[in-house]
C-alpha cells in the first residue's frame, strides 16, 4: 500500500506541476520561475528523488531564490490569498482581474483521501 500511495503521489504531482505551469502561462503570458516547497514528511522523504526527477524531466532546473524572484511578477508583495489557495497563479489572476476556474485543478484520488482519513492505519 505504501508503494501504491507513493506512485499516486508522484502521478498527482506530475498533474499539479503541469496545471500550475499552464495557469501561470495563461495569466502572465509566460512561465516565471517557480518556488518548490516540500514539507519534511515521510512521503516526501520516500519520493524525493522521484519528485526532483519530475521537475528535471520537464525541463526545470534549480536556481537560487534570488534568481527565482527576479522577474517582475514577484516584485509586488501578495495582497491576498484566493479561495482556491495561496498559489501565485491564482493571486496574479485576481490582481489582473482574470477569471480562473480553480475547480478545474484536480484533487488527489479519492481512495488516497479515504485511506489517509482520521480512521486510517498509521
Amino acid at each position: 500500500m505504501a508503494r501504491r500511495i507513493e506512485d499516486a503521489y508522484i502521478d498527482y504531482s506530475r498533474v499539479e506541476i503541469a496545471y500550475y505551469a499552464d495557469l501561470n502561462r495563461k495569466v502572465l503570458g509566460c512561465e516565471p520561475p517557480g518556488i518548490l516547497l516540500l514539507h519534511a514528511n515521510r512521503i516526501n522523504a520516500a519520493t524525493i528523488d522521484r519528485i526532483l526527477g519530475l521537475f528535471r524531466s520537464t525541463g526545470y532546473r534549480f536556481v537560487s531564490l534570488e534568481e527565482t524572484q527576479a522577474p517582475p511578477a514577484y516584485r509586488q508583495p501578495p495582497r491576498f490569498a484566493t479561495k482556491f489557495g495561496p498559489m501565485w497563479g491564482y493571486r496574479w489572476a485576481r490582481e489582473r482581474d482574470l477569471k480562473v476556474d480553480g475547480s478545474k485543478e484536480e484533487e488527489p484520488p479519492a481512495w488516497v483521501t479515504q485511506y489517509t482519513g482520521p480512521d486510517a492505519p498509521l
